[in-house]
């Protein structure tokens, strides 16, 4: 090989791959230019993205086709534009659910984008000027750059991966899953939500034809309590009642509660029953109040999101959680105007863990109405390795300990930890100046099982693995309200939402209510891993325990 030709590879190795530089580059510039015209929460950049559309880049400037290329870059651009329109008209991203409206809606949706045009006239700018500038940038080096055979097959396998990965993904049945993250740029973010909608919505994995009708919630507004308030829900991870001295276990793992117990009578502990067996079915369900795991219209609709209803009476929300912010997946957040998760702060909680909750908490700017949710890490497992840093808290142990006597030792120091946590939230709220009403409740997203019914864990299907802690704690708080929470003998985390709802100046109707019944959904959203549905006695006893499929 002479050396003009080794120059003229180098020269052309240069070229391509400034030119992937490039377009990756252009990839990732519409959402810095949409925020530019209506500020959100899409991040316009990440370091790990970046250099996976540089190897997408490097492959589609290889092309020979420039249609090829042309179709590729106008397709992306389509998905774009439909997440920057979702984003200024809904201000939240586009997901399975709305993509589905909108083509069912197309004349409606057609109408009403033409309508805004003049509004937002950005939205189509800020996908199309980088697009067509990364296909300028690949027509105008078609001479320099490398043209390979077969690169068409290897984009498009390349374009199609996320679809076919969704289908073998150990979450293939939890559509939650695969829902925007606030975390990742929005040309991911769009990807996801169209094969989403395809894998789950176009193409489904089970007969819908026959699942029930669900007539919609329907909302009022009520009085305020109060002027000024605290809500507050702390959300716990995995915290089972069985271990709790709080509720009768032998050892001492909640002490400050314990205290706290016998000095009044504000404190008021109920067993509490999650949504799901899971974070990521749970916690959507909670958030927007879903009855039935079948009924997709509160998490599709979000008319019952809380901090949305919040918003609507003035609160200001804020939501701070050690766990990744994929955690709100399922959920509209466009109403939360504090957002601190693991994603944001990874140094503050890699270093203090559960703590950073607390940190973060002294580091709020309140107003005179407040909607806080704090969501915990601490008792999932691993457990020890969440209060690694905190020595203190390594208080249970055994003498030669066997595997599972072990596991029960380090949670049990987690629930120590936990306990500390809850301790420091309420001395929080009742040292606040003027000391304004407040409302607290301590639950979790579902429960952990250590050997009831030979099971350990979570994501079973059975009733032990529901049953959470229920604790309200109030501060100044309207007795009224406090004497129902006293009534109550088991409170479902549906009950809960509603109860927030009403503190939060909104009463949720369920027309589609059942006296006395209850259904808590699997590992999957929607019933995909099936669901229990069970009777709530007055005397507070769980009976009639069905499991549907």
């Amino acid at each position: 090989m002479n050396i003009d030709k080794l120059k003229s590879i180098s020269f052309r190795l240069c070229i391509h791959g400034l030119l992937a530089l490039a377009i990756a580059l252009c990839l990732m510039l519409p959402a810095l230019i949409f925020n530019s015209f209506s500020p959100s929460n899409v991040i316009w950049f990440s370091e790990k993205y970046y250099w996976i559309f540089f190897g997408f880049a490097l492959l589609l400037a290889a092309c020979r086709s420039h249609t090829f290329i042309a179709v590729v870059l106008g397709l992306l651009c389509l998905l774009e534009i439909t997440q920057f329109a979702s984003l200024a008209y809904f201000g939240d991203y586009i997901n399975p659910f709305w993509i589905h409206q909108m083509f069912i809606e197309a004349a409606d949706v057609s109408q009403e984008a033409l309508a805004s045009t003049k509004n937002l006239y950005f939205v189509p700018l800020s996908a199309l000027l980088p697009y067509a500038s990364a296909f300028l940038l690949i027509y105008a080096t078609k001479k320099a750059r490398f043209k390979l055979p077969f690169m068409t097959i290897l984009v498009a396998l390349i374009l199609i991966f996320p679809g076919i990965r969704m289908k073998v993904h150990s979450d293939s049945d939890d559509i939650f899953s695969f829902f925007p993250v606030i975390s990742d740029p929005s040309l991911a973010n769009s990807l996801q939500s169209y094969y989403a909608w395809l894998n789950f919505i176009l193409i489904p994995g089970q007969d819908t034809e026959n699942l029930p009708e669900f007539p919609p919630y329907q909302t009022e507004n009520i009085p305020l309590l109060h002027e000024k308030m605290n809500v507050v829900v702390v959300m716990g991870e995995s915290a089972t009642p069985n271990h709790m001295s709080l509720y009768g276990y032998p050892r001492k793992t909640t002490p400050n509660l314990d205290a706290l117990a016998a000095e009044t009578d504000q404190l008021i502990t109920k067993l509490g029953i999650s949504a799901a067996n899971a974070t990521r079915s749970a916690l959507p369900a909670f958030y927007t109040a879903q009855y039935h795991p079948l009924d997709t219209k509160p998490v599709q609709n979000q008319n019952t999101n809380l901090f949305t209803l919040a918003k609507k009476q003035g609160f200001k929300t804020f939501y701070i959680s050690a766990q990744n912010i994929n955690c709100l997946n399922g959920v509209n957040t466009k109403d939360i105007d504090f957002i601190a998760a693991f994603d944001h702060h990874r140094s503050l909680f890699s270093r203090k863990k559960d703590d950073g909750i607390i940190e973060l908490l002294h580091q709020l700017e309140l107003s005179d109405k407040n909607f806080i949710i704090l969501h915990q890490r601490n008792s999932h497992s691993p457990y020890a390795v969440n209060y690694s840093h905190r020595p203190e808290f390594d208080v249970f142990s055994s003498e030669n300990p066997t595997r599972e006597q072990n596991h029960i030792d380090t949670y049990d120091n987690s629930i120590l930890y936990s306990d500390w946590l809850y301790d420091e939230v309420i001395k929080y709220f009742k040292t606040m100046p003027e000391s304004p009403p407040s409302y607290i409740f301590i639950t979790s997203d579902h429960g952990e099982m250590f050997g009831e019914n030979g099971l350990w864990g979570h994501n079973h299907m059975d009733m032990e693995n529901f049953k959470v802690p229920l604790i309200y704690y109030g501060i100044h708080a309207d007795p009224g309200f406090t004497g129902k929470i006293r009534e109550e003998k088991v409170i479902t985390h549906y009950q809960l939402s509603l109860y927030t709802a009403e503190l939060l100046g909104t009463r949720i109707i369920n027309p589609g209510e059942e006296e006395g019944i209850f259904y808590v959904n699997g590992v999957a959203a929607f019933g995909r891993s099936g669901y229990l549905r069970f009777r709530i006695t007055e005397e507070g006893s769980i009976e009639e325990i069905e499991l549907m499929r």
